[in-house]
């Protein structure tokens, strides 16, 4: 529904109103948060290595599907700084 919306409007209501207007709000901060990421690694701030380090889950069952995979990472994160 947040895709397809121009505004997000709260009225007065109970905890699901507050819950639905936060669920709205964190949505954006999020989605900036992991543009954001991507952006250091197109400007070469973060390898594109470190990619491996987060997944972008859309459902919680997407999120079960990447915790059953559990792709091991790397155990040691600095084996792919640059000094």
């Amino acid at each position: 529904m947040g895709k397809l919306a121009d505004a997000v409007v709260a009225l007065p209501g109970g905890i699901g109103t507050l819950e639905e207007l936060t669920e709205a709000l964190t949505l954006n901060f999020y989605k900036s948060f992991v543009d954001f990421l991507e952006h250091m690694i197109a400007g070469y701030f973060l390898r594109h290595e470190h990619q491996g380090m987060w997944k972008i889950a859309e459902t919680p069952e997407e999120v079960m599907v990447y915790l059953l995979k559990k792709e091991d990472w790397l155990r040691d994160p600095g084996s792919i700084a640059r000094i």
